[in-house]
């Protein structure tokens, strides 16, 4: 793999942040059919013609993704995100910022499951507990999935199978 094609990933950040920008609702299809097609479908995703393209798949208005990516307004709102997390001290990825009114905790690294409902629990002083024995209903699966647009494998076990 010749990473001199993979020079940074400040486009797809900005991308991420353009779709935000268009729709918020649609937004987190955008991050994550990116994903796959960074992952999975080994696409250029810093390429315009590809961000582009990942827009209209997820739904977002491409005209004023396309004009939030040339106004910088994109940019600006990364730039941003960037400070927030030098603030935070985030040195690497994945880092999680779970945060309750005016408390504030980092967890660095991959984490479990528990690992987080200890750390929700405690940044929000017990406000927020997990639902127990919540149960997904097939349709409910299948309308999550469809939304999506796919999903691997492992997310459909770490999503529905407990």
């Amino acid at each position: 793999m010749d990473l001199k094609a993979f020079p940074s990933t400040y486009p797809q950040n900005s991308a991420y942040k353009a779709a935000q920008l268009t729709n918020p609702a649609r937004a987190q299809k955008f991050l994550h059919r990116l994903r796959e097609a960074s992952a999975v479908a080994y696409l250029l995703t810093s390429r315009l013609e590809v961000l582009e393209n990942i827009a209209c798949e997820t739904g977002l208005d491409v005209n004023i993704f396309l004009s939030h990516l040339s106004d910088g307004s994109a940019r600006k709102e990364f730039y941003k995100d960037l400070a927030y997390a030098k603030n935070m001290e985030v040195s690497g990825f994945p880092t999680t910022i779970v945060s309750y009114g005016d408390k504030v905790e980092v967890i660095f690294g991959y984490s479990s499951y528990d690992k987080f409902v200890r750390t929700i629990e405690r940044v929000s002083s017990g406000k927020i507990t997990p639902i127990k024995n919540l149960h997904f209903t097939d349709n409910y699966k299948l309308q999550f999935i469809l939304e999506l647009g796919s999903m691997a494998l492992a997310e459909v076990r770490e999503a529905f199978v407990k």
